[in-house]
């Protein structure tokens, strides 16, 4: 987080010339951690690089301060229901990042850091995986830190800015990179804290798919995979391989970077890379019409409605449509008794219990991916469903 964000310019190509992508006049925007922010959304489109970046500037204190105290890491790992089971995030991430290029990689490895480690969950898993690696982590919110030391994790709060000079044989950074000021800055100190020939894994949304990320007011740049290819050249290191999408986490990209002796700081050459986030600004803003439609038509018809999903996707609802505003019998969910579930101001109860609420109409909140596995169990309560993404 050192620096300024500076929305006047591009931060790959220092292109100052780019154009509106979004736009959203609604007084609100959503931040990734589901915290809802006063002012419109704004993303911008470099007109040279193809970059799309967050339409206001930042300043360095205010990014600190809402890290370090204010954004919401959630304490529990998430879950994923797989139809092979309920899967935990960090156990989906470490399989991701040990196999997708080998994990005679990993094996190998005397010193590893997680930048952004959060409470600690994907370095526990990392260290029960490989219990001769030196694992540490650096985290700047203060209270995940404390958890993750708590767990007996070696996990550190603070800035990157102060890891000692001691050099790791590898890095890794999940959901990181979209955060950050400069994406420049931020991959330069990564490569000063690996040995010549070490490795950096980084995964983070990828905008080769479409992916509603860019609806986060949080999120300061989008990248391609031929922006970060360029990022690789521009801060020192050789890309070795990457993977665009995961089975559960389709809009994510891994990429295996190796740190070389010199950096090629050269100008943007070529045509600007073309990316999914026009194509989903499109989509999710026809998306957010129709549930407005939708909603003013189960409101007149004097429908009881409940919603199933009460995460990302509802969130993203909430900010960009009437849904925040409308009279929301219940939510539905399979894990009703979870505690951030009681803050949403409206009854939290299963699926199979929506009959006794009286609901006519479920609004179905939840990642397309679940949609075949959802749509039959909640039509055979005999409601009407309706999905919020298309």
């Amino acid at each position: 987080m050192d620096g300024n964000y500076r929305a006047d310019r591009c931060d790959l190509c220092r292109s100052q010339q780019a154009d509106v992508l979004a736009h959203l006049a609604t007084g609100r925007s959503l931040r990734s951690d589901r915290q809802m922010m006063a002012g419109d959304l704004c993303k911008l489109c470099c007109q040279r690089c193809g970059l799309v970046r967050e339409g206001h500037s930042r300043q360095s204190d205010a990014l600190i301060d809402c890290y370090t105290q204010d954004y919401r890491v959630a304490p529990d790992d998430y879950t994923f229901y797989t139809p092979g089971g309920p899967v935990a995030r960090s156990t989906l991430f470490c399989n991701w990042l040990t196999t997708a290029f080998g994990q005679d990689r990993w094996r190998t490895l005397g010193r590893c850091l997680e930048v952004g480690a959060g409470a600690g969950a994907l370095l526990a898993e990392f260290q029960q995986r490989f219990p001769d690696c030196a694992l540490e982590g650096i985290e700047l919110c203060a209270a995940s830190a404390h958890q993750a030391r708590r767990r007996g994790l070696r996990v550190r709060q603070g800035p990157l800015l102060q890891t000692a000079d001691d050099r790791y044989d590898a890095i890794y950074s999940v959901a990181v990179l979209e955060h950050v000021p400069s994406p420049t800055r931020f991959l330069q100190e990564l490569r000063r804290c690996l040995r010549p020939g070490g490795l950096l894994f980084l995964c983070q949304p990828t905008q080769d798919v479409p992916s509603y990320d860019v609806f986060f007011v949080d999120h300061l740049h989008h990248f391609g995979t031929d922006h970060l290819r360029y990022y690789a050249r521009k801060c020192g290191f050789r890309e070795l391989g990457f993977v665009v999408g995961h089975e559960w986490m389709p809009n994510f990209s891994l990429h295996l970077w190796q740190a070389t002796e010199g950096a090629a700081d050269a100008a943007w050459s070529g045509s600007r890379a073309e990316t999914a986030c026009a194509q989903i600004v499109s989509q999710v803003t026809t998306d957010m019409n129709r549930l407005n439609q939708t909603l003013d038509r189960l409101a007149t018809a004097q429908r009881r409605v409940a919603v199933f999903g009460l995460n990302e996707v509802f969130a993203l609802a909430r900010a960009y449509s009437d849904l925040g505003g409308f009279p929301i019998v219940c939510g539905l969910d399979d894990r009703p008794d979870q505690p951030d579930l009681a803050k949403l101001g409206f009854p939290v109860v299963k699926p199979e219990a929506c009959a006794a609420h009286g609901v006519n109409d479920i609004v179905l909140a939840v990642n397309k991916v679940y949609y075949p596995q959802l749509t039959s169990r909640l039509r055979g309560l005999g409601v009407g469903v309706h999905p919020v993404l298309n």
